[in-house]
């Protein structure tokens, strides 16, 4: 929620640190889960994919999230 989040390198910063985190708790529940190999047996990494595929579809369809072409500026002719 800035005007340019490059204009300071704290944004950043910030914006690493959210991806950083959501990529170690995912990290964290594969390890609790006894690794990748285990993940897939129990369906983790194709949970995981889904849901989220299914956030940004609902995401999309509200128009939350913004899809240049498919749910906002779309051309009336090719």
């Amino acid at each position: 929620a800035t005007v340019d989040p490059f204009a300071g390198s704290y944004v950043v910063e910030k914006m690493t640190d959210e991806v950083e985190a959501a990529a170690l708790e995912l990290m964290r529940k594969l390890e609790d889960l006894g690794g990748a190999v285990q993940g897939i047996e129990h369906g983790f990494q194709k949970a995981e994919i889904e849901r989220n595929a299914y956030r940004i579809a609902l995401e999309t369809d509200s128009a939350e999230r913004v899809v240049v072409g498919v749910n906002r500026y779309q051309l009336d002719a090719e």
